[in-house]
């Protein structure tokens, strides 16, 4: 497994590198159902032209990378997500970190999820706000980590409006580490935010986090 020069640990993380439209973009493996590079979707976070388009038509579906990692060093994983212009007001998908799981094509054996099993929400795509950041740290246990990414279905009368059919950009796991209190003061002045160490999604200068929060408020 290699890494990229400037200690990221996921290749193709802004999946620019494909060989078009509902090709396999590099270094992502898929689980099942996915379609794939995508460029149908506008204002990418990295100011690129591809995002990942996880599952296939509104169904479930995934895919994955497997990155090097130290036992007991803990990492931070980021990402933005969005839904599919077409598509339900909210839109669901799901991260999971963590060892390898026993089948790399079954979406409920791929990942063991020990680490992150997080079930996510981001609404239709219709403009940059409707991108969504979610951040978290984990700490890993073993020298392989297994990141993937899952589109959620849902059980509604017509898929091809109101289903699941999210998108994702801009896959990012370095190094963790923890700013200075005083930092972290300063970024949040003029704001309400949350400072977490766990899981964490930001929208609109606003943050939402999962668990130990402390609670800044202007």
């Amino acid at each position: 497994m290699a890494t990229e020069s400037n200690g990221e640990l996921i290749l193709n993380g802004s999946f620019e590198s494909n060989l078009g439209n509902g090709s396999n973009p590099d270094h992502w493996l898929l689980i099942t159902n996915s379609f794939g590079a995508y460029s149908g979707v506008s204002d990418l976070p990295d100011g690129g032209s591809w995002a990942l388009h996880v599952g296939a038509v509104h169904d479930y579906g995934g895919r994955y990378q497997d990155i090097a990692t130290t036992f007991g060093q803990s990492y931070h994983l980021s990402f933005w997500g969005t839904g599919f212009p077409n598509g339900g007001a909210d839109q669901y998908g799901l991260v999971q970190v963590g060892t390898p799981g026993s089948v790399n094509n079954s979406l409920a054996l791929n990942n063991n999820a020990e680490y992150v099993n997080y079930q996510w929400t981001v609404p239709r795509h219709e403009g940059p706000d409707d991108w969504v950041g979610f951040n978290f740290t984990f700490t890993a246990a073993t020298t392989t980590t297994r990141i993937s990414f899952q589109n959620i279905w849902l059980d509604v009368p017509d898929r091809w409006t109101e289903g699941s059919a999210v998108n994702v950009d801009l896959v990012s796991v370095t190094l963790a580490s923890v700013p200075e209190p005083d930092a972290l003061l300063l970024a949040c002045m003029g704001m309400t935010c949350v400072i977490v160490i766990g899981g964490c999604r930001i929208k609109r200068r606003h943050f939402g986090c999962l668990s130990r929060v402390l609670l800044l408020s202007d």
